[in-house]
């Protein structure tokens, strides 16, 4: 998340210069590029990205 830069603390965030924030319970909208499942974890990683019109963290209002 090239534009995002994590805060840590108590409840640690990302934050971009627009003050736009991904934390906990967040909703976010991403474009997966690739997903692959790994057999002894059993479960799936993704590679996705949040650049692009109408993706990352989607307003509750």
């Amino acid at each position: 998340m090239p534009d995002y830069k994590f805060i840590p603390g108590e409840n640690p965030i990302f934050m971009n210069e627009n003050m736009s924030r991904i934390q906990v319970e967040t909703r976010v909208r991403f474009v997966v590029i690739e997903a692959r499942w790994m057999e002894v974890e059993k479960e799936f990683q993704a590679l996705a990205r949040l650049e692009g019109d109408n993706l990352g963290p989607i307003s509750e209002e």
